[in-house]
């Protein structure tokens, strides 16, 4: 297995995916790319070359805004009973409205990422999930809000079509677009550049996790607001590591890192027990990386549909 300290492709991705955040400009240039890393545009553009033709990155993925359908975001860390069978729960969680992202990590745990609108829904969709995983009631699901950016652009109608026709490969040519929507090349450009400015949506890469160059592992780390620094400090210290980077989630920062192998991954975790004021870190080996497409597919079907018949 090839180490996975210093590789372009890591900083490439991170770049392109959670500079920090999340990365609302998902049409990036590879000339802002390759300033940003120190890298030649060419040697950007054949590192994803590379990644794509390895098949650890399978394509990529636009996340609407949650202000689009007038809610929010959340994440929940899961952990499923051994008495059901794990990929029977994957299935199941699926098919909730609103979730687009699970993490299925080794052993019980598994991590989902979801819309939700308004406090009963959250709790409704966390309670509906703790029921899939036969969790016990005493054992409360850890779950937790992500703010996202304001989005005011008003969406026409044709921002929802190249919105359908870019989601499942956002940084897809102008050219190939106005193609299929009929559309002159000039107006797909002009909307992009107003929906990008707006941040109607981040990038998000679709990994195959079982062909990337090391482990692949998450930590949740809850500290108060005034110890962040600290681990943010850490981070940095190991930033040709870092795949995923978000602390704006209040006392908990969330990490996802590569790693050589699991006693790495072990030493990582007791540092960050070991940092001031984190009362308790939790550590996950991701096995693989489902993105659910079906709700959001519909939702703007529904969007279109609407429009047509208004």
């Amino acid at each position: 297995m090839q180490r996975a300290r210093g590789d372009l492709g890591v900083r490439v991705l991170r770049e392109l995916t959670s500079p920090g955040s999340l990365q609302w400009n998902f049409r990036e240039s590879y000339s802002k790319l390759s300033k940003s890393l120190g890298a030649d545009e060419e040697t950007v553009r054949l590192t994803l070359k590379r990644a794509l033709d390895s098949g650890f990155i399978e394509g990529w993925r636009l996340v609407l805004n949650p202000h689009l359908f007038g809610g929010s975001y959340a994440g929940a860390q899961l952990d499923v009973d051994p008495s059901v069978e794990k990929s029977r729960v994957i299935s199941q969680i699926s098919l909730i409205d609103g979730v687009f992202l699970l993490f299925d990590f080794s052993g019980p745990g598994l991590r989902a990422a979801f819309y939700y609108n308004g406090e009963s829904s959250l709790q409704r969709k966390v309670e509906l999930m703790r029921e899939i995983c036969h969790q016990r009631r005493d054992d409360p699901v850890l779950h937790w809000r992500v703010d996202a950016p304001p989005c005011r652009l008003k969406l026409r109608s044709t921002d929802w079509k190249i919105i359908r026709a870019i989601r499942k490969d956002p940084r897809r040519n102008s050219n190939e677009v106005a193609r299929e929507l009929g559309l002159s090349t000039r107006t797909v450009n002009r909307r992009l550049k107003l929906m990008t400015e707006d941040k109607v949506g981040y990038l998000l890469p679709l990994r195959n996790v079982r062909k990337s160059k090391g482990v692949m592992c998450t930590f949740l780390v809850f500290c108060p607001e005034s110890k962040k620094e600290g681990i943010n400090e850490m981070a940095r210290s190991v930033a040709d590591r870092v795949d995923f980077a978000y602390n704006s989630v209040k006392g908990l920062c969330l990490l996802t890192l590569f790693v050589d192998n699991l006693p790495e991954a072990d030493e990582i975790c007791e540092s960050l027990r070991n940092a001031g004021g984190v009362s308790e870190v939790r550590m996950g080996i991701l096995k693989n990386f489902i993105f659910v497409d079906d709700w959001v597919d519909e939702k703007i079907d529904e969007i279109l549909s609407s429009e047509r018949n208004g």
